[in-house]
């Protein structure tokens, strides 16, 4: 922390030395903490670095198709030809389902299923290197199969026609194939179901509850942890979902009481989706 916390990292310093055998006088003459390489995991080091472009991917579909975090979707499919980068990646499951808001997660290795590989070349690098043979070229690289394609990503060389390419000479895209819902880039793919039943829907609205209650409570200056008790009124879908995820909603804003009433003028109005929703809180 020091070169860019210097006063805060000095007082904690100063702190811990208090309990300590540290007979430095201070953090800044200090040297940097040597690593330890023998605790390196490259395998999990790979695996989390998949997981953030799978979220980024995931969001990236959400918003493609206008479907909101707060709502959940059913299945994710993670497609990646290794097997032990997909069994490295499952261990951190539990947060792409957090980060994405999805029920089930399954792993396929069988990327032809859900994307199509293509090549077009580089025009600014080749088009210098081959100039009047670039058409030709152009050609036979748009006709690669996949099989080559990947090759080409693993060992970064490829023959064409007797020359040589490296993988910056191509530009590889990534499609996803029809009546799949797939999204790709060079890292990683995914299959993210989109399909939105009446469940899913109604469980994203009581999130929305729930984000509108807390809101509420900052509003009127609550501490974080205050119980509460809360009326409320809202159009009949917004009831429907209130009384489903009653325990829910309750459990996750510290509500005693959740009951549809008369509200009085210090209630709070809300619209989500085209739905009304009216909130009046009291701490307990």
């Amino acid at each position: 922390m020091a070169p860019f916390a210097p006063f805060l990292s000095e007082h904690i310093f100063q702190e811990v030395n208090k309990f300590g055998q540290e007979q430095t006088t201070s953090v800044h003459l200090t040297s940097f903490p040597t690593p330890k390489e023998e605790l390196t995991n490259p395998v999990l080091e790979d695996a989390v670095d998949r997981m953030q472009q799978i979220i980024l991917l995931g969001r990236q579909k959400r918003n493609q198709t206008q479907i909101k975090v707060k709502t959940p979707l059913s299945k994710l499919t993670i497609i990646h030809k290794d097997k032990n980068t997909l069994e490295e990646i499952a261990k951190l499951e539990n947060y792409i389902k957090s980060e994405l808001n999805v029920k089930e997660i399954i792993y396929s290795e069988d990327e032809d299923q859900f994307i199509t590989l293509y090549a077009k070349p580089n025009s600014p690098v080749l088009g210098k290197k081959l100039g009047k043979e670039f058409g030709k070229f152009r050609k036979l690289i748009e006709q690669l199969p996949a099989t080559e394609l990947k090759n080409l990503e693993l060992t970064n060389q490829i023959e064409i026609a007797g020359r040589s390419f490296e993988q910056s000479d191509l530009i590889i895209f990534r499609e996803a194939k029809e009546g799949t819902q797939a999204i790709s880039n060079k890292f990683i793919s995914i299959d993210l179901d989109c399909n939105l039943t009446p469940e899913l829907l109604m469980e994203g609205l009581a999130r929305e509850i729930v984000n509108r209650i807390q809101k509420t409570r900052k509003e009127i200056n609550l501490n974080v942890d205050d119980r509460i008790l809360i009326k409320y009124q809202g159009d009949n879908h917004i009831q429907e979902v209130i009384e489903k995820y009653k325990d829910y909603i309750s459990t996750e804003t510290l509500t005693v009481s959740l009951e549809q009433s008369e509200l009085s003028d210090k209630s709070f109005e809300y619209k989500i989706e085209n739905y009304s929703l009216g909130l009046e809180i009291t701490a307990q």
